[in-house]
């Protein structure tokens, strides 16, 4: 995971060129099995600040290509927000601090018009998990 984040960090700042944009969207993909791996493991009840931190990135990634994407290519972006979302909304129990990076991500979500689109919570559809997640 540190890893993926680190190209998010890296090539976040070039996300509207192709190649940013497409290492981005790779990481970040990578970064959702992990979590689904991760919830189907220890249901989001053992993290760190430093994966709350990956999370945290993975989100922001993900906010960001849904304000700029068209609305036939939402939902891979949504699901993954709402897992994100989903895992720091539970780690908020254990570390209150991350509380901050929940708001930040809603408060991203509400302050953006998107074109009239009602992306404020995602829903996240657990029947709908990756192939290569198990």
């Amino acid at each position: 995971m540190l890893y993926h984040t680190l190209l998010l960090l890296i090539y976040r700042p070039y996300f509207n060129y192709p190649r940013g944009r497409q290492v981005c969207i790779e990481a970040t993909s990578v970064i959702y099995e992990y979590l689904l791996l991760y919830r189907k493991t220890f249901q989001f009840q053992i993290m760190t600040y430093l994966v709350s931190y990956y999370i945290y990135t993975t989100a922001i990634i993900n906010v960001i290509e849904i304000k700029s994407m068209d609305d036939g290519d939402l939902t891979t972006a949504a699901t993954r927000l709402s897992l994100s979302l989903e895992a720091l909304e539970k780690e908020v129990r254990q570390t209150p601090g991350v509380h901050r990076s929940v708001d930040i991500i809603k408060d991203q979500l509400r302050s953006s018009q998107l074109n009239g689109r009602d992306v404020s919570r995602p829903q996240f559809d657990k029947s709908n998990s990756s192939p290569n997640a198990c």
